[in-house]
């Protein structure tokens, strides 16, 4: 089995490429990503939830996916505990910290320039959260420089 048609169950998130959190602390990863692009501090703008990475296009104006993820997304949640933004860079940072900070917000759903989608949860439980991607590419491969 290569490492392409491996099921990713990596539960750790990844800031810049430097720093790594635990998934109990998946809301001050989040915040820690926003605070350093907000503040020009991450030079590497990205963020990775287990194997989906959410990036920054070379323009700094819209966000791209890349990655695996096998998780389905929990249709229990209801409508209007869910949030949608567009890839833009201001309506995903926003979307973020809504998502990490208002309890009502149970689903964070960024839809992509090319037709894809990336998801986020918050599971039952406080410490754990869900990320699902859907017709994302699986590696960058320079992906976003057109954006």
């Amino acid at each position: 089995m290569d490492a392409m048609s491996r099921v990713c169950v990596d539960r750790e998130i990844q800031v810049a490429g430097d720093w790594c959190f635990p998934e109990n602390r998946w809301r001050e990863a989040i915040l820690y990503f926003l605070f350093g692009m907000w503040a020009e501090k991450i030079t590497r703008p990205k963020i990775m939830f287990g194997c989906v990475t959410l990036r920054l296009d070379p323009t700094g104006r819209k966000y791209f996916a890349y990655g695996a993820s096998d998780e389905k997304v929990p249709e229990a949640i209801l409508p209007d505990h869910r949030l949608l933004v567009a890839d833009d860079r201001g309506e995903v940072e926003l979307g973020l910290v809504q998502f990490v900070k208002n309890e009502r917000i149970r689903r964070l759903t960024i839809m992509l320039y090319d037709g894809g989608k990336l998801d986020l949860w918050k599971t039952q439980r406080r410490g754990e959260y869900g990320c699902a991607a859907d017709r994302i590419p699986r590696s960058w491969n320079g992906l976003g420089a057109a954006v």
